[in-house]
């Protein structure tokens, strides 16, 4: 699966990968990469679904992208899941892990937490030290 990141980066994870791979095999293991539908995220889910992890997506993006992600990674035999439940909420923290028990009763082995999370600020208060602590 082709990297998403800078070459020097993607060859980065691949021996970062590549070394966690031959010590732990993590063929078969269940990972969890929240904010994985673009960028360095989906770049980790490909990098682990080649050591053959089951992946679960979580973030959100257009429907067609997310489907066609999930399609190459099937095609791969690897199991994959997509939940878009929202993060930054506690309700969006509760349902995805209902939804991940549901298919995953026995957990997940990897979380990676890739997901940004940052408050609202108004333009106004965009400069206030008060809210930014």
């Amino acid at each position: 699966m082709a990297c998403h990141l800078k070459d020097y980066l993607c060859q980065s994870f691949k021996n970062i990968y590549g070394k966690i791979a031959l010590v732990t095999g993590l063929a078969g293991k269940v990972a969890l990469v929240t904010g994985s539908t673009s960028g360095i995220g989906l770049s980790i889910v490909n990098h682990l679904a080649d050591l053959r992890c089951n992946v679960i997506l979580n973030g959100f993006g257009e429907t067609k992208h997310i489907e066609d992600v999930q399609t190459k990674l099937k095609r791969q035999n690897i199991k994959v899941n997509f939940f878009e439940d929202d993060l930054s909420t506690v309700q969006g923290n509760l349902t995805l892990c209902d939804n991940i028990y549901r298919i995953y009763p026995t957990g997940v082995d990897i979380l990676v937490n890739n997901a940004g999370n940052v408050p609202y600020l108004s333009d106004r208060d965009r400069h206030s030290s008060q809210q930014l602590r």
